[in-house]
């Protein structure tokens, strides 16, 4: 955005609804853009403190412990879902009858039957709502979509996609009733929306395998999936909360015309060894002595900064996001068929209609 045009775009003030691992990346994005002020933030009754150490450290104006007064402050007009999963519809849809505008983590929801009405209720305010797919908008993945679109390894007729690491950040992850699933919708919607993008094709059928590594787990921890596409292409996850070693993100696509791999948590720019270890050196590495590959500006790599870019411009200037809420839906969808798969060891198709009345 040339600085020209920041000049002349209006303050936009926004409000983060978490203030957890998601809501401290949603800040940055928000930081990172002159024209945006962070208004308020909104924690958990049980995590004041954290509520407000967070907003202390962000900028924010207020902190509250409910989210209802966060969507009460008038001159907020984006709302950031980054609350745990089984909130994303109330807050959602409590946030478009306020005729707030909404950025949503992933996943959209926990059940179709709320993402749908989170989709209704962001229609009928007449309010745009943000599926947050930050890998969509992370520069290595523009860059292979912009390769496929130009042709340049023909048509994708199949592609894998990997996505592992040593556990989620929170323990309400671990949690069914709050999280709606394990690995696999913790992570497989991130691979569900790449391939989607990368084969421009919707899924018709999937198959999938769950496991869990303690038996006191309500939630898978490993699994497997396997895609057939309307187009005829084919697909599969890998998704892993058990993997040491550090962030594990990767795509293999495959076309009639060449092959394109993805990987930006291994083929960084930097190779680094060292006898005595040091600071930081990426999400989920668990110590840095020896061979490491540390990330640069890992927020711009994951692409959480330009994600929060893209929907604050879409507002300011009345677009519709590149990921929609009903690509949420469409992710979402997705893994509902493939626990039920899991469940059943069938082949299930996938209900993919597009129009939610």
């Amino acid at each position: 955005m040339e600085g020209g045009e920041r000049r002349k775009m209006r303050k936009i003030v926004v409000g983060i609804a978490g203030a957890g691992f998601s809501a401290e990346r949603h800040a940055a994005g928000f930081k990172a853009l002159q024209m945006v002020e962070i208004g308020g933030v909104a924690g958990l009754k049980e995590s004041k403190k954290q509520t407000e150490e967070f907003a202390k450290r962000i900028g924010a104006s207020r902190a509250f412990t409910d989210y209802e007064e966060l969507l009460k402050v008038p001159n907020i007009e984006i709302i950031s879902v980054c609350a745990p999963n089984y909130l994303h519809e109330q807050i959602a849809v409590a946030a478009a009858e306020h005729g707030k505008h909404i950025i949503v983590e992933k996943p959209l929801a926990i059940t179709t039957e709320q993402a749908e009405l989170m989709v209704r209720s962001a229609r009928k305010a007449n309010v745009k709502l943000m599926y947050a797919e930050n890998f969509q908008y992370a520069p290595s993945f523009v860059k292979a979509e912009e390769i496929v679109s130009q042709g340049g390894i023909g048509e994708v007729f199949m592609g894998s996609a990997r996505e592992a690491h040593s556990g989620p950040h929170s323990r309400w992850f671990y949690d069914l009733e709050l999280a709606g699933g394990g690995a696999l919708i913790d992570l497989g919607v991130h691979d569900i929306q790449l391939l989607r993008m990368f084969t421009k094709s919707e899924p018709k059928e999937v198959s999938a395998i769950i496991s869990k590594t303690r038996s006191e787990l309500t939630v898978e921890d490993n699994g497997v999936a396997a895609i057939k596409f309307a187009s005829g292409a084919l697909g599969t996850l890998e998704e892993s909360w058990t993997t040491k070693g550090g962030y594990d993100i990767r795509v293999e696509l495959y076309g009639n015309e060449g092959q394109l791999t993805v990987n930006p948590t291994r083929m960084t720019p930097i190779q680094t060894f060292s006898a005595t270890g040091f600071g930081y050196a990426g999400e989920k590495v668990e110590f840095t002595k020896g061979w490491t590959s540390p990330i640069p500006e890992e927020f711009y790599t994951f692409g959480y900064v330009q994600e929060i870019e893209h929907f604050v411009k879409c507002v300011l200037e009345d677009k519709k996001p590149n990921t929609s809420g009903e690509d949420g839906l469409m992710a979402l969808k997705t893994i509902i068929a493939m626990y039920e798969s899991a469940r059943t060891g069938k082949i299930v198709p996938v209900n993919m209609h597009r129009i939610v009345k």
